[in-house]
């Protein structure tokens, strides 16, 4: 889980680049108008999760849709992939009770998943390679904020994962985990010291007589 939160494929850059005034403005993507008044309302829900998110147009993101549709052959976008991977582990994350998550980190994935699930897509979801690019802004300006907690969370699993037998896996919590860490650091150090060392004492010097 670890290796597929951190790949990191990016959106298209001009999504975060300024428009260009010289530009013939694009709204259509495969026959699909955009319409400028719900880019604008997803601008502000934007400004909601990340004061950093970019400020997006019908065509930045006309533009941005026509880029991925080039090179995804029909399959969703690596990218969006990603994304949309990112919002599920977090949905697992703060719904395990074991982990303990802060309770404003779990009010911000479930807002996030809420707007991802019912929210107004600015293109339809059929339109397979770029259906959720709007989502995958969405969880890029939230991610920051869910990063942290979301990966320490995947560490969790791995550990709780290997816990030696169902009672012990039952009472692994975020404290428990917090102790597997040390001790797998500890067990990592010592294997460390071993390859680098020798329980083997060191040879006598020779010496000749003459």
């Amino acid at each position: 889980m670890n290796a597929l939160l951190t790949t990191e494929h990016p959106l298209p850059r001009c999504i975060y680049q300024g428009g260009d005034p010289s530009r013939r403005r694009r709204h259509l993507v495969e026959g699909f108008r955009i319409d400028p008044s719900a880019v604008d309302r997803f601008n502000r829900l934007l400004r909601q999760f990340a004061d950093t998110a970019p400020v997006l147009d019908a065509d930045r993101l006309a533009t941005a849709a026509r880029e991925l549709s080039s090179s995804a052959r029909g399959a969703t976008a690596a990218c969006i992939r990603e994304r949309l991977f990112r919002v599920k582990a977090a949905q697992t994350m703060a719904a395990d009770a074991a982990w303990q998550a802060p309770p404003e980190t779990v009010e911000l994935v479930r807002r996030l998943i809420e707007q991802v699930r019912r929210g107004e897509h600015l293109l339809p979801e059929r339109m397979h390679p770029v259906g959720h690019l709007d989502d995958a802004v969405l969880v890029d300006a939230a991610w920051p904020q869910l990063r942290r907690e979301t990966l320490g969370y995947a560490d969790f699993h791995r550990l709780r994962r290997l816990a030696f037998d169902r009672a012990q896996r039952d009472r692994f919590d975020r404290a428990a985990w917090r102790q597997a860490q040390l001790d797998e650091a500890r067990l990592l150090d010592h294997a460390r010291e071993c390859r680098e060392g020798s329980y083997l004492p060191e040879s006598a010097p020779r010496f000749a007589v003459h």
